[in-house]
């Protein structure tokens, strides 16, 4: 197994370096100019979810205050929903990733928040919810498509699109 070090799109670039060097091509304009192809194909089709500009509008209008907290993948951070964020959070800013303990306390350094009073939504059990849920973080686990059906979620509810999670939110304050 190779082991590459360094934030997301790094190591991408590594691994795709690699392949074409696997494969012979070793020209670097060749290599720089699939991967610049690879990138920009990957940034056109960038759409989120129908159900997630409802409910971040919900979610801010209810006074929430929210923050992506990301491994990578800044290109979706120049989607239009980021523009309803308060804040944004990668991993490559805090110099660690998910699930490693200290990213999710920065985070919430950066929210001004504590860890009582927040809730972390993400789609990974491994790298959201369970490190969540260890930091002292209420977590709900996004599976949209099903996929931990039957498996246990430790300490966290489960819900298949955003449209479910504000009215969660009504309930718990009830």
């Amino acid at each position: 197994a190779r082991s590459f070090k360094g934030s997301l799109n790094e190591v991408r670039d590594q691994s795709f370096r690699q392949v074409l060097r696997e494969r012979g091509v070793d020209d670097e304009s060749a290599v720089a100019e699939t991967v610049r192809r690879f990138y920009e194909a990957r940034d056109e089709a960038l759409e989120p979810y129908d159900d997630v500009i409802d409910a971040v509008t919900t979610l801010r209008e209810r006074g929430f205050t929210l923050v992506a907290a990301t491994n990578g993948n800044a290109a979706l951070m120049r989607t239009p929903v980021f523009d309803l964020l308060h804040h944004t959070f990668t991993a490559e800013e805090a110099g660690v990733s998910k699930p490693h303990p200290r990213f999710f306390q920065l985070a919430l350094e950066r929210a001004g928040a504590e860890a009582s009073r927040s809730i972390v939504i993400g789609d990974r059990l491994d790298n959201d919810v369970e490190p969540a849920v260890a930091a002292g973080i209420t977590a709900v686990l996004l599976d949209r498509f099903e996929k931990v059906d039957g498996v246990p979620v430790p300490a966290a509810s489960v819900v298949r699109s955003l449209t479910e999670f504000p009215p969660m939110l009504e309930l718990a304050r009830d």
